[in-house]
């Protein structure tokens, strides 16, 4: 199982990985310890940090909005 680590020390559980549309290469769709579902739009390997969120919240219906949105477009939102 994959993992992003913010420069915060926080680590997020890797439920997909996409191209971005950013200057960076990639996006992921990530789940917080505490649960919720973070669609992290141009992650910067070097700094540790993406420079958009999208947030979903918790719960089944937040995954599945989050995974809607992350594999039914590879548009930044």
């Amino acid at each position: 199982m994959a993992f992003l680590k913010n420069r915060n020390g926080e680590n997020y559980k890797v439920l997909g990985v996409r191209k971005s549309s950013t200057k960076q290469p990639n996006d992921y769709l990530v789940q917080s310890k505490g649960g919720q579902f973070i669609i992290a739009h141009g992650w910067d390997s070097k700094n540790k940090c993406w420079e958009q969120g999208g947030y979903y919240g918790w719960g089944e219906a937040a995954e599945k909005a989050a995974k809607k949105d992350f594999y039914g477009s590879n548009k930044r939102k």
